[in-house]
């Protein structure tokens, strides 16, 4: 069996029911929009196979609902995502409290739908390279401490090429016009969409890394910037 922590977290979530009677918990929950077979949770919880990342959202959110996720293994999947803003507060309620789960999802929630401290951020079908906005089908509920007082949004990693981002990720991406050196942006440039280190130079020019060897700076405004890159989640 593999002891991974997403493994460990969905046996923990699974509790005492069978693998039928999960998959139909998590099927209702999510009004249909996740149904698993008994045999998908089966590999879940046993490693053999990871969700993705919106189903296990939906697996999280409603270990959380239930009350089902134990305050150590909320922490351990803090420290997996990297989640590091919201450690501190699994910390503190550990040391001062080892009641239940349900103490932490009035304070922390690590996912939830439409709670207290989070915000629905869509996940959009196409790269928005003008002013009509994109209809989205999709939302993840993201905390509201990693996002600044902007508008983001999500974009699969199939619609970029960058370093480090594979086609199934999802990139979550801050619309802006600027950006400051040593940032990743999504920016138009010479008709295409490029996903690039931004690097200003003295005089006014650009640089984008990576890049070819006999790459030249580009003038700043021949690059058309719609937003920087702030996190890449893997699909696990």
């Amino acid at each position: 069996m593999n002891n991974s922590v997403i493994a460990v977290a969905i046996g923990e979530i699974r509790g005492s029911m069978t693998d039928a009677e999960f998959a139909d918990a998590l099927k209702a929950f999510t009004d249909g929009k996740f149904s698993p077979s008994s045999n998908t949770i089966q590999k879940y919880r046993t490693g053999q196979r990871e969700p993705s990342y919106e189903n296990l959202q939906s697996i999280l959110a409603y270990g959380t609902k239930t009350n089902r996720i134990s305050p150590e293994t909320a922490e351990k999947l803090m420290e997996f995502f990297h989640l590091g803003e919201l450690m501190s507060q699994y910390a503190a309620l550990i040391k001062s409290d080892n009641q239940p789960y349900k103490a932490a999802e009035e304070q922390s929630k690590y996912i939830a739908d439409k709670s207290n401290g989070y915000r629905e951020v869509p996940i959009l079908s196409r790269i928005p390279l003008d002013n009509a906005s994109d209809e989205a089908h999709e939302f993840i509920a993201f905390p509201s401490t990693l996002l600044a007082n902007e508008e983001y949004f999500f974009i699969r990693g199939s619609l970029v090429e960058g370093k480090n981002i594979k086609s199934d990720d999802l990139v979550l991406v801050r619309k802006t016009s600027i950006a400051e050196s040593n940032q990743t942006v999504i920016a138009k440039l010479n008709g295409g969409v490029i996903c690039k280190k931004f690097f200003k130079t003295d005089d006014n020019s650009v640089i984008l890394l990576p890049s070819s060897e006999d790459s030249e700076p580009v003038p700043l405004d021949a690059v058309r910037i719609i937003g920087v890159v702030e996190r890449v989640i893997k699909n696990i």
